[in-house]
């Protein structure tokens, strides 16, 4: 009888409980919260500074970098003074992604930065279109 209460008690806990999970912190203040320099404070609030090199991912599906509440309209968040870095490929490697779709995929947006040409190329529709600089 004991061990049944034991587990009726653990099963309708789990129901009514959730944690947020904190990794090199004590303090998550997302879903998940990766605080990356360990330098949050253990409880209360999270400067900006500190947050700089944090990760979140919120309850909503919500990521954050270098901030530990990302816009709720957003998917990704990055607040930083550096830099987005795009994948680098060659040209082969950007024509071996149009072989491995096939014309039914949606691949609006795709984004790469081609190595060869120092362009940055996305596909719009059906091809792929270049910003290259001077």
């Amino acid at each position: 009888m004991k061990l049944f209460l034991l587990l009726l008690t653990t099963t309708l806990s789990s129901y009514c409980c959730f944690s947020q999970v904190g990794i090199n912190t004590s303090n998550p203040k997302a879903l998940l919260h990766i605080d990356g320099a360990g330098d949050n404070p253990t409880s209360g609030t999270i400067s900006e500074s500190a947050q700089k090199n944090d990760v979140v991912i919120t309850s909503s599906g919500s990521i954050g970098i270098g901030t530990i509440e990302p816009a709720a309209y957003s998917s990704l968040e990055i607040a930083s003074d550096k830099g987005l870095r795009l994948p680098q490929l060659t040209n082969s490697q950007i024509s071996e992604l149009d072989s491995t779709t096939s014309a039914d995929d949606n691949k609006n947006g795709l984004t790469v930065f081609n190595t060869e040409t120092n362009c940055i190329n996305f596909w719009v529709d059906t091809e792929w279109k270049k910003i290259c600089g001077n």
